[in-house]
């Protein structure tokens, strides 16, 4: 999949833009400041409606903007076209996929499948489990159909199961059971595709020295030798007082490790940067094996904080792919990466030009 088209109208500093993509590399360089990040920002909201920078619209709203609005003309691998709209003006929002007006972003979402990869995102993923376990319910999103579905049926569960914890019902018995079930579904799902993930991923990371012994483990979210119900039944009084249940898939994680255990406490920032881009290849990798697709990438200031022989060998890994991704950078750095034959673009104080 591609991006054809793209228009913009007062997200952040970019007032009016219409670009056209490459199919393949895309290479967006400027100063700090002048508006790449705004532009890739741009893509994720008219593919999935929300932002990877800031959940407060106002803040990539244009100042004293009255609206923003983003665009896209997307082409499948079969030459399928598939457009989007995203806008909010007065507060209110409205998204649109191929003309016809949606409620919900996820149905974006699943047609414009999109990977983020930049610093806000990294963080995430190194501080978080949240974040970990998320790509592993993106690709599942997009593989398994019904696992959307059981997220949702379980949260609903959880929410029922806290509310009566919280008023000493006895109902919160029948909740458990309906909890439980739902997670060894949702395990299941996880654990199957998890199993292929941590072995694509060990590939990739045999290739980079210093990084062989880094691996992926998935962490289920409770005791792997226990049982959930019996678990819910014995720590009720302390998630009672706790206000919340600390057990179950929705403290599943992807675990990133080495000898000398997780790697956020022994890897430089460097390192870091270069393993979790190694997982979102793994990720992609699955996806294409999966689907027949590719997702749309974004890499936002791909070179900083490792040096530039390591962000070239990481880029040159999606050679291989039928991908199209669009990459920042501070300078105009095609030269070094003439092997993916980059589309290349200038960002000069939110003004968007195709370099000659």
């Amino acid at each position: 999949m591609y991006i054809r088209r793209l228009g913009v109208n007062y997200v952040r500093n970019i007032e009016q833009a219409t670009v056209n993509g490459g199919e393949g590399c895309n290479l967006i360089f400027g100063e700090n400041g002048a508006g790449k990040s705004s532009f890739l920002e741009a893509i994720g909201l008219a593919a999935t409606g929300k932002s990877f920078r800031s959940g407060n619209p106002n803040l990539y709203t244009t100042h004293n903007a009255r609206y923003f609005q983003v665009e896209i003309e997307a082409i499948t691998r079969h030459k399928r076209r598939i457009t989007s709209r995203v806008r909010r003006k007065d507060n209110a929002r409205s998204v649109f996929l191929n003309g016809k007006r949606v409620s919900r972003s996820t149905e974006l979402a699943r047609q414009l499948p999109l990977l983020v990869f930049s610093h806000e995102t990294l963080n995430a993923r190194i501080s978080t489990s949240d974040a970990r376990r998320s790509l592993l319910d993106w690709l599942l999103f997009h593989v398994e159909p019904s696992h959307g579905g059981l997220l949702k049926s379980y949260r609903h569960a959880m929410e029922q199961y806290r509310h009566a914890l919280s008023k000493r019902d006895q109902g919160s018995t029948i909740w458990i059971t309906e909890l439980v079930k739902l997670a060894h579904q949702i395990d299941q799902n996880r654990l199957a595709l998890a199993k292929d993930l941590a072995s694509t991923f060990g590939d990739y990371v045999s290739r980079f020295s210093g990084m062989s012994d880094a691996t992926l483990n998935y962490r289920k979210g409770w005791s792997e030798n226990e049982d959930l119900a019996g678990l819910l039944i014995k720590y009720e009084d302390s998630h009672r007082k706790l206000g919340y249940v600390n057990i179950g898939p929705h403290r599943a994680d992807l675990q990133l490790r080495g000898c000398k255990g997780d790697v956020k406490t022994w890897c430089s920032r460097g390192q870091l940067k270069a393993i979790h881009f190694l997982l979102m290849l793994s990720l992609i990798a699955l996806f294409e094996l999966r689907t027949g697709e590719t997702p749309i990438l974004l890499l936002d200031d791909m070179w900083a904080e490792i040096d530039r022989q390591t962000g070239d060998r990481l880029i040159s890994l999606l050679q291989p792919f039928k991908l199209q991704f669009f990459v920042s950078a501070l300078e105009d750095c095609s030269s070094a990466i003439s092997f993916l034959n980059p589309t290349v673009f200038h960002v000069e104080q939110g003004r968007i030009s195709k370099a000659k």
